[in-house]
């Protein structure tokens, strides 16, 4: 040894060699180790104690030496305060560990394709409301682009069918534009399959497929006051519905626009233009959509204060659904689903609207026959309609009954509507009380989305 050198002594400690296979073992041991260490200020010590284990077995799962199981994933999730973050992030990381090796080289097209789509998805976050670095909506991308990479993403409309029933029903179960995110993914998934898809039968199934998730989209937008981006999305339902070879749709998507144009506030022009077009594109063939165009006039009259125009837009409404399928009346599932309103709710709110001494006891039926199938947006909307009869008979419990609803969900842009209706139907001592005071903020807030949970 040359003179001024410092013998060095070897350490005896073996490591074991890192090989590819410890991925994605290494990246939760991370998590662990960076939670644990550099963000709660923890010794190995102090953690395992806190979850009675020994601190070598926490310090080996850190260093990804033995597999860590899940009861310890979740006990150190809730010590070290993750809300979840380390559970899902394990979740995620063994689905990689599953299916990772299947997926093979990208081609340029392909990774083109996925540069599209993650520019889609920026341009969707202003939209859905993320704000956090990972949410679920992200998540759920991230889970489709690896099924698309499997392949695994279904080209057969009956089962997107079913998709579509599923987020009509979550969509009139939760709170406005909780189904947008899926609906966004769901639209996207569909438009990638059309480009893709050379079959005029799956086509023209899919298709049928886009419209519907579109129209929903742009009902949900509305529901949260994204007005511009719902009325794209409208025209983005028709567009597709049109170019399907299902009249009925194309009928529909007009009749729904109309129907929610009214509450959006959209001129009464449009709305019985978008009316007509439904019922001149039905030819007399009955359908959800021509019911749904009769009752849009029915309301139409009844904001004008037309007796008449009521009871004739609601004879021909009845008319429709007297000639609706058997199946109707069944199980209900994607074949029937558009016919859900059925004319009962129209002609309790439009009644209501008028001021007809049988409104009260036609809302209360509406609103049972909602509850029993299901339908628990229609259900708070005519609970509410029944607030404002109420108000506009001087009962001021229909102002209670007005607060009591926007506290257990955000109003929709329907009942936000109403809700309006309410007080400005409000005698002026009430105009100025608490429960007014707290409508109008439940009024302003349901325009402001609820931020997503932070996965």
């Amino acid at each position: 040894m040359a003179k001024g050198e410092v013998e060095v002594a070897k350490s005896s400690k073996v490591y074991r060699s890192v090989t590819i296979e410890d991925f994605p073992a290494h990246v939760i041991g991370f998590a662990l180790r960076w939670w644990r260490n550099d963000l709660r200020n923890m010794t190995l010590q102090s953690a395992a104690q806190a979850i009675h284990r020994d601190f070598s077995y926490l310090a080996r799962w850190e260093r990804a030496e033995r597999p860590i199981p899940e009861s310890v994933i979740s006990e150190l999730d809730a010590l070290y305060g993750a809300n979840g973050r380390l559970v899902n992030l394990a979740a995620t990381l063994s689905d990689i560990e599953r299916y990772g090796s299947t997926v093979g080289p990208r081609s340029s097209t392909q990774r083109e394709d996925e540069d599209m789509e993650r520019r889609t998805l920026i341009h969707l976050i202003p939209i859905l409301g993320i704000h956090t670095a990972v949410s679920p909506e992200v998540l759920n991308r991230i889970f489709g682009a690896a099924d698309k990479s499997l392949g695994s993403i279904s080209h057969d409309p009956d089962e997107w069918d079913w998709t579509v029933f599923e987020r009509w029903h979550y969509y009139t179960s939760n709170r406005p534009g909780a189904a947008v995110p899926m609906l966004a993914t769901d639209l996207l998934q569909v438009t990638g399959l059309l480009d893709k898809t050379e079959s005029a039968v799956l086509r023209d199934g899919l298709t049928r497929i886009a419209a519907q998730l579109a129209m929903l989209m742009a009902l949900d937008l509305a529901d949260i006051g994204q007005t511009q981006s719902s009325l794209r999305a409208f025209a983005t339902a028709r567009r597709f519905a049109d170019a399907s070879s299902d009249r009925a749709l194309a009928t529909w998507a007009r009749a729904g626009e109309a129907l929610h144009s009214l509450w959006l506030g959209r001129p009464i022009a449009v709305v019985e233009r978008l009316a007509r077009d439904a019922v001149d594109i039905a030819n007399g063939t009955p359908s959800a959509g021509l019911m749904n165009a009769h009752c849009a006039w029915a309301l139409v009259g009844a904001m004008q204060g037309s007796r008449e125009m009521v009871r004739d837009a609601l004879a021909k409404a009845d008319e429709v659904w007297e000639r609706r399928p058997q199946a109707v009346d069944g199980i209900t599932g994607p074949a029937t689903w558009t016919w859900a309103r059925g004319p009962l709710g129209t002609r309790a709110c439009a009644h209501a609207l008028l001021g007809e001494s049988t409104a009260a006891r036609e809302l209360e039926a509406a609103y049972e026959h909602h509850v029993h199938i299901g339908y628990d947006g229609g259900a708070r909307s005519l609970r509410l309609m029944q607030a404002l009869h109420m108000v506009k008979n001087r009962d001021l419990e229909g102002l209670t009954l007005a607060v009591e609803i926007g506290e257990e969900m955000s109003f929709s842009v329907q009942r936000r509507r109403i809700a309006t209706q309410i007080l400005e139907a409000l005698p002026p001592k009430a105009k100025a009380s608490e429960p007014a005071h707290r409508l109008r903020e439940l009024v302003a807030a349901s325009t402001r989305p609820a931020p997503h949970p932070a996965v």
